[in-house]
């Protein structure tokens, strides 16, 4: 795992890090091993918002536009459900194959 985010790093430099969240490696290593390859906090932070944020993001909107095509059929209550039935659905998965 080291060695594979050490390559991520050398190839892409901090966008590396937008690439691994997709990865089966802990976010955490690359937040670790980022000094050691001249990333300072600054640009680290920022990249891993828009590397984070975007998984976020996609599945709020996936959500959002499930909610309204909903809306006329199911209450507030029923749709709040599915979304957090989504949410763990989705974290789950993501749980499970980045184990």
């Amino acid at each position: 795992m080291v060695a594979r985010a050490n390559l991520d790093y050398r190839d892409h430099g901090v966008a590396a890090l937008l690439v691994a969240p997709t990865r089966d490696i802990p976010y955490k290593l690359y937040a670790v091993i980022a000094p050691s390859h001249g990333i300072s906090f600054v640009p680290f932070l920022a990249v891993s918002l828009a590397a984070r944020l975007s998984r976020f993001i996609l599945l709020s909107a996936f959500v959002a536009i499930v909610s309204l095509g909903l809306s006329r059929w199911l209450s507030y209550r029923q749709r709040f459900a599915i979304l957090v039935i989504c949410w763990a659905i989705f974290y789950s998965v993501y749980f499970y194959h980045n184990k």
